[in-house]
């Protein structure tokens, strides 16, 4: 897959062409992620989208991700040390499942210490990414968060 691809007003636009393994059909894909993780279709044509992304990714000023942070951070108190990893055992899990991911339901939430913590992402197997302030691993594989509600 090739194209172009940019956040703009907090949602992930994308413009890109792809081919499928199978039958090496090549595809368009155009569409905005929204931050309640939605995809929508976009129905500009494929060219049109990827030159305003384009555009759009230069005329932003060019910052170093350390010369800035978002007001909502630095006002925010710090939170007390947590345990970063939650296994099965130590959490009271909700009953409505989400999906699956490697096989195995995502549970909506999971209470520790009698903190509700709400999904977040995933962590797949292998790729150890640092957690955010506030955030759990819980199982090796699924990330938690007192911050995020669900939608």
């Amino acid at each position: 897959m090739h194209g172009v691809a940019a956040v703009i007003q907090n949602r992930i636009v994308i413009a890109a062409k792809a081919r499928c393994p199978a039958c090496d059909a090549e595809f368009a894909i155009s569409c905005v992620i929204t931050e309640d993780k939605k995809v929508h279709r976009v129905l500009l044509p494929g060219w049109l989208l990827r030159w305003w992304l384009s555009t759009a990714r230069t005329e932003a000023p060019r910052t170093r991700s350390r010369d800035w942070q978002y007001e909502e951070e630095a006002q925010r108190a710090p939170e007390p040390p947590r345990s970063p990893s939650v296994d099965r055992d130590s959490a009271t899990l909700s009953p409505e499942a989400l999906g699956q991911f490697d096989g195995e339901p995502i549970p909506a939430w999971i209470s520790v210490d009698g903190t509700t913590l709400h999904f977040v992402r995933t962590a797949p197997k292998g790729i150890h990414e640092p957690l955010r302030p506030g955030e759990v691993l819980f199982n090796d594989r699924l990330i938690y968060s007192a911050a995020q509600r669900p939608a």
